[in-house]
């Protein structure tokens, strides 16, 4: 087992998320969750920013990576976009982030 993901396991355990949660959420067959932690697949990294999302970790947890965030400041309306933000399906926050890539960019 890579680790990836170990660090998914322990913050799945740390979080209290079941494996039948975590497929749910990712509409696969426990059989796939079985296979990664057997070695036979690795499909998950194909998925790593969505998975962070569903963990609410930084990306940089899952690769095991040590980061120091700045001290940052939200208003309460950056609070709710991003409490909104975690509810929706990953397809939807990444349709939100292309949108906001669009308009950062002017197109």
């Amino acid at each position: 087992m890579d680790i990836i993901l170990e660090n998914i396991i322990r913050i799945m355990k740390e979080k209290e998320i079941s494996q039948v949660a975590f497929c749910k959420e990712f509409n696969l067959p426990k059989s796939v969750f079985t296979d990664w932690k057997a070695g036979r697949n690795e499909s998950y990294k194909k998925h790593i920013l969505a998975i962070a999302n569903f963990l609410q970790v930084n990306v940089l947890d899952l690769y095991g990576i040590s980061y120091s965030q700045p001290e940052i400041t939200l208003s309460n309306e950056e609070r709710n976009v991003i409490e909104l933000y975690r509810k929706i399906t990953p397809q939807q926050q990444k349709a939100i982030i292309d949108v906001l890539i669009g308009m950062s960019l002017g197109v």
